[in-house]
């Protein structure tokens, strides 16, 4: 047997042995997933035979399909999502690695990569705080603290003027603001 036609036959046994998806088959098989999710039938560990899924509204296809070496199992993995998202992640270190280890790489796909494994390895600080920890924080909060933490943001409150001032001075006492503005402490006048 000459090389190409050992290749043909192996390619040939592959194919038997690896069954791999249309588009089509994988959106059906989607869709009846998902219209499952909401479907009071137990505990979600059936295995699902042609008949039954054809008496829930499977895609009209699916007899065909069936007969498919390979198509009934995969069809009835219900992990397959979860499997293949691992894989692609697996896929992803591996190049984030050799993108890192490549001292060819520009700085910028470098710096990109190395910001995608602190973010997954959770070692990048939060960049904002969220609502949640914010009511917290404030809720704990003295009516002392409450009122120095108002009177620091209260300018982020106030309108600018026509010139786009802020006013710095509302929820100040007069008597501060007026020194604000002069320039005076209150502890007499220069002048």
């Amino acid at each position: 047997m000459s090389l190409n036609n050992l290749t043909r036959v192996l390619a040939a046994a592959a194919q038997d042995v690896t069954f791999l998806p249309t588009p089509d088959m994988r959106r059906a098989k989607a869709a009846f997933w998902a219209s499952l999710a909401d479907h009071p039938l137990g505990d979600g560990n059936e295995v699902f035979t042609l008949a039954a899924a054809k008496e829930l509204g499977a895609d009209s296809r699916l007899s065909r399909w069936w007969a498919v070496p390979g198509f009934a199992d995969w069809w009835q993995n219900k992990q397959e999502f979860k499997q293949r998202l691992e894989y692609l992640a697996q896929l992803s270190l591996d190049s984030l690695e050799e993108v890192l280890s490549n001292p060819d790489a520009s700085s910028a796909a470098k710096i990109n990569a190395a910001k995608l494994v602190m973010e997954a390895a959770n070692k990048m600080p939060k960049k904002t705080q969220t609502e949640d920890n914010l009511e917290a924080k404030i809720a704990s909060m003295s009516r002392s603290e409450l009122e120095d933490f108002v009177r620091a943001r209260v300018k982020y409150l106030t309108p600018p003027d026509e010139t786009g001032r802020v006013d710095d001075t509302v929820g100040v006492s007069s008597h501060d603001a007026e020194a604000r503005v002069t320039g005076s402490s209150g502890e007499g006048s220069a002048d």
